[in-house]
Protein backbone atom coordinates (compact mmCIF):
# COMPACT_ATOMS: atom_id res chain seq x y z
CA UNK A 1 0.00 0.00 0.00
CA UNK A 2 2.82 2.41 0.92
CA UNK A 3 4.66 1.53 -2.32
CA UNK A 4 1.61 2.27 -4.49
CA UNK A 5 1.03 5.51 -2.57
CA UNK A 6 4.66 6.59 -3.04
CA UNK A 7 4.69 5.83 -6.76
CA UNK A 8 1.55 7.82 -7.64
CA UNK A 9 2.54 10.41 -10.21
CA UNK A 10 0.10 13.03 -8.91
CA UNK A 11 1.99 13.22 -5.60
CA UNK A 12 5.15 15.33 -5.64
CA UNK A 13 6.32 13.87 -2.32
CA UNK A 14 5.57 10.92 -0.06
CA UNK A 15 6.71 10.72 3.54
CA UNK A 16 7.55 7.44 5.25
CA UNK A 17 7.95 7.65 9.01
CA UNK A 18 7.65 5.41 12.03
CA UNK A 19 9.50 3.98 14.99
CA UNK A 20 12.53 1.69 14.57
CA UNK A 21 11.84 -1.78 13.26
CA UNK A 22 8.61 -0.98 11.41
CA UNK A 23 9.97 -1.62 7.91
CA UNK A 24 10.82 1.88 6.71
CA UNK A 25 14.10 0.80 5.07
CA UNK A 26 12.42 -2.21 3.46
CA UNK A 27 9.62 0.01 2.13
CA UNK A 28 12.07 2.61 0.82
CA UNK A 29 14.14 -0.11 -0.84
CA UNK A 30 11.11 -1.56 -2.62
CA UNK A 31 9.96 1.92 -3.61
CA UNK A 32 13.37 2.63 -5.17
CA UNK A 33 13.40 -0.75 -6.98
CA UNK A 34 9.94 -0.09 -8.44
CA UNK A 35 10.78 3.49 -9.42
CA UNK A 36 13.99 2.43 -11.18
CA UNK A 37 12.99 -0.86 -12.80
CA UNK A 38 9.28 -0.37 -13.48
CA UNK A 39 8.89 3.38 -13.98
CA UNK A 40 12.46 3.90 -15.31
CA UNK A 41 13.00 6.88 -13.00
CA UNK A 42 16.21 8.21 -11.53
CA UNK A 43 16.12 8.44 -7.74
CA UNK A 44 17.87 10.72 -5.27
CA UNK A 45 17.94 9.13 -1.81
CA UNK A 46 18.73 11.35 1.16
CA UNK A 47 18.72 10.83 4.89
CA UNK A 48 20.04 12.92 7.77
CA UNK A 49 22.90 10.57 8.69
CA UNK A 50 25.56 8.58 6.84
CA UNK A 51 24.46 5.44 8.67
CA UNK A 52 20.88 5.81 7.43
CA UNK A 53 22.01 6.39 3.83
CA UNK A 54 24.41 3.43 4.00
CA UNK A 55 21.65 1.20 5.42
CA UNK A 56 19.41 2.00 2.45
CA UNK A 57 22.23 1.32 -0.01
CA UNK A 58 23.16 -1.95 1.73
CA UNK A 59 19.57 -3.13 1.56
CA UNK A 60 19.20 -1.96 -2.04
CA UNK A 61 22.31 -3.87 -3.12
CA UNK A 62 21.30 -6.97 -1.15
CA UNK A 63 17.79 -6.89 -2.60
CA UNK A 64 19.12 -6.43 -6.12
CA UNK A 65 21.57 -9.33 -5.73
CA UNK A 66 19.01 -11.64 -4.12
CA UNK A 67 16.54 -11.02 -6.97
CA UNK A 68 19.26 -11.88 -9.48
CA UNK A 69 20.17 -15.02 -7.51
CA UNK A 70 16.51 -16.14 -7.28
CA UNK A 71 16.02 -15.67 -11.02
CA UNK A 72 19.23 -17.58 -11.77
CA UNK A 73 18.03 -20.51 -9.63
CA UNK A 74 14.71 -20.65 -11.50
CA UNK A 75 16.30 -20.83 -14.92
CA UNK A 76 19.64 -21.69 -16.43
CA UNK A 77 19.51 -18.48 -18.45
CA UNK A 78 21.31 -15.47 -17.04
CA UNK A 79 19.23 -12.94 -15.18
CA UNK A 80 17.39 -10.13 -16.92
CA UNK A 81 17.17 -8.07 -13.74
CA UNK A 82 19.94 -5.54 -14.01
CA UNK A 83 22.02 -4.62 -11.02
CA UNK A 84 21.16 -1.15 -9.77
CA UNK A 85 23.66 1.52 -10.79
CA UNK A 86 24.09 3.44 -7.55
CA UNK A 87 26.47 6.24 -6.63
CA UNK A 88 27.08 7.13 -2.98
CA UNK A 89 28.16 10.72 -2.44
CA UNK A 90 30.13 11.54 0.68
CA UNK A 91 33.60 11.36 2.14
CA UNK A 92 34.86 7.74 1.99
CA UNK A 93 36.07 7.90 5.61
CA UNK A 94 32.47 8.32 6.76
CA UNK A 95 31.06 5.40 4.75
CA UNK A 96 30.71 1.79 5.80
CA UNK A 97 33.49 -0.33 4.30
CA UNK A 98 31.11 -2.56 2.32
CA UNK A 99 29.61 0.57 0.71
CA UNK A 100 32.96 1.94 -0.53
CA UNK A 101 32.73 0.28 -3.99
CA UNK A 102 29.67 2.48 -4.62
CA UNK A 103 31.34 5.70 -3.45
CA UNK A 104 31.90 8.32 -6.11
CA UNK A 105 35.65 8.27 -5.42
CA UNK A 106 35.94 4.50 -5.95
CA UNK A 107 33.79 4.64 -9.07
CA UNK A 108 35.92 7.46 -10.50
CA UNK A 109 39.13 5.51 -9.85
CA UNK A 110 37.75 2.46 -11.67
CA UNK A 111 36.01 4.32 -14.52
CA UNK A 112 37.07 4.28 -18.14
CA UNK A 113 39.26 7.26 -18.94
CA UNK A 114 41.00 7.44 -15.59
CA UNK A 115 44.04 5.60 -16.94
CA UNK A 116 44.79 8.75 -18.92
CA UNK A 117 44.48 10.81 -15.73
CA UNK A 118 47.02 8.52 -14.05
CA UNK A 119 49.44 9.04 -16.94
CA UNK A 120 48.94 12.80 -16.79
CA UNK A 121 49.60 12.70 -13.02
CA UNK A 122 52.92 10.89 -13.66
CA UNK A 123 53.89 13.56 -16.15
CA UNK A 124 52.87 16.22 -13.63
CA UNK A 125 55.17 14.60 -11.05
CA UNK A 126 58.12 14.85 -13.42
CA UNK A 127 57.55 18.59 -13.79
CA UNK A 128 57.24 18.94 -10.02
CA UNK A 129 60.66 17.31 -9.66
CA UNK A 130 62.11 19.87 -12.07
CA UNK A 131 60.58 22.72 -10.04
CA UNK A 132 61.79 21.35 -6.71
CA UNK A 133 65.33 20.63 -7.94
CA UNK A 134 67.60 23.54 -6.96
CA UNK A 135 69.96 22.62 -9.82
CA UNK A 136 67.30 23.12 -12.50
CA UNK A 137 67.89 26.03 -14.85
CA UNK A 138 65.52 29.02 -14.68
CA UNK A 139 64.27 28.45 -18.25
CA UNK A 140 63.46 24.82 -17.46
CA UNK A 141 61.57 25.91 -14.35
CA UNK A 142 59.46 28.39 -16.36
CA UNK A 143 58.57 25.68 -18.88
CA UNK A 144 57.82 23.21 -16.07
CA UNK A 145 55.56 25.73 -14.31
CA UNK A 146 53.63 26.43 -17.53
CA UNK A 147 53.24 22.69 -18.19
CA UNK A 148 52.21 22.10 -14.57
CA UNK A 149 49.34 24.57 -14.89
CA UNK A 150 48.22 23.01 -18.14
CA UNK A 151 48.38 19.44 -16.78
CA UNK A 152 46.44 20.37 -13.63
CA UNK A 153 43.73 21.90 -15.80
CA UNK A 154 43.63 18.75 -17.96
CA UNK A 155 43.32 16.49 -14.89
CA UNK A 156 40.51 18.60 -13.47
CA UNK A 157 38.65 18.62 -16.80
CA UNK A 158 38.99 14.87 -17.33
CA UNK A 159 37.95 14.02 -13.75
CA UNK A 160 34.93 16.32 -13.96
CA UNK A 161 33.90 14.60 -17.19
CA UNK A 162 34.15 11.15 -15.56
CA UNK A 163 32.15 12.35 -12.55
CA UNK A 164 29.41 13.78 -14.77
CA UNK A 165 29.23 10.54 -16.76
CA UNK A 166 28.88 8.52 -13.54
CA UNK A 167 26.21 10.82 -12.14
CA UNK A 168 24.31 10.90 -15.43
CA UNK A 169 24.35 7.11 -15.84
CA UNK A 170 23.40 6.38 -12.20
CA UNK A 171 19.91 5.14 -11.53
CA UNK A 172 20.15 5.94 -7.83
CA UNK A 173 22.22 8.63 -6.15
CA UNK A 174 22.52 8.46 -2.37
CA UNK A 175 23.72 11.19 -0.02
CA UNK A 176 23.05 12.79 3.32
CA UNK A 177 20.74 15.78 3.20
CA UNK A 178 23.79 18.04 3.41
CA UNK A 179 25.68 16.01 0.79
CA UNK A 180 22.75 16.29 -1.63
CA UNK A 181 23.59 20.00 -1.96
CA UNK A 182 26.86 19.02 -3.69
CA UNK A 183 27.50 21.09 -6.81
CA UNK A 184 28.07 17.97 -8.93
CA UNK A 185 24.32 17.35 -8.85
CA UNK A 186 23.64 20.75 -10.43
CA UNK A 187 24.28 19.45 -13.96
Amino acid sequence: EAIAFGLQSDRPIALIHGPPGTGKTTTVTELIQQAVHVLKLKVLVTAPSNVAVDNVLERLVATSQSQITKKNRKSSVSSTTPKIRAVRLGHPARLKSNILPYSLEALVQNADGTEIVADVRKELQSYLRVLSNPKSREGDKRIAYRELKSLRREIRTREEKVVQELITSAQVILATTVGAANRILDG
